[in-house]
């Protein structure tokens, strides 16, 4: 997935992931930069490994890199967000997952998806009705 912005700001994220009898992340690639965000960065993510590297510049302009071994939930759900909820049972009251957030310095937190209801959008000319669902971190700790 790749957003470019007016501002020459871009965010690029590739994410694999399986879905053999249920969907499981594996691994990904995120870059962002520009004036958009408050720091450029680079962040991989293996499942396997357990390993999360993070490269970025300060606010000083200094690279920096860190790479450390998380505990990482089997319901990873970084990078396909989009997949998961076109397959989310709206009729669930909430669906939660869990994500690597945080900026340099990852960390796990959860993540409740809860639909809101149905929302008309046009296609063309033709009117259609997607479910529209509300998305909630829950950041546990002092940070929370």
């Amino acid at each position: 997935m790749i957003f470019r912005f007016h501002d020459g700001s871009f965010y690029e994220e590739t994410s694999e992931f399986s879905q053999r009898g249920q969907f499981r992340f594996l691994r990904s690639h995120l870059m962002q930069k520009g004036p958009s965000f408050k720091l450029a960065m680079e962040r991989s993510i293996d499942v396997l490994t357990g390993q999360v590297s993070v490269r970025y510049t300060d606010d000083k302009g200094n690279q920096k890199a860190d790479s450390e071994h998380i505990e990482l939930p089997a319901d990873l759900a970084n990078g396909m967000f989009l997949v998961l909820m076109k397959n989310i049972d709206p009729a669930k009251a909430e669906t939660t997952v869990s994500a690597i957030a945080g900026e340099p310095k990852p960390r796990v937190v959860k993540v409740v998806i809860a639909p809101k209801g149905k929302a008309p959008f046009l296609v063309g000319r033709s009117k259609r009705e997607a479910i529209e669902f509300d998305l909630k971190p829950h950041i546990e700790g002092a940070a929370g």
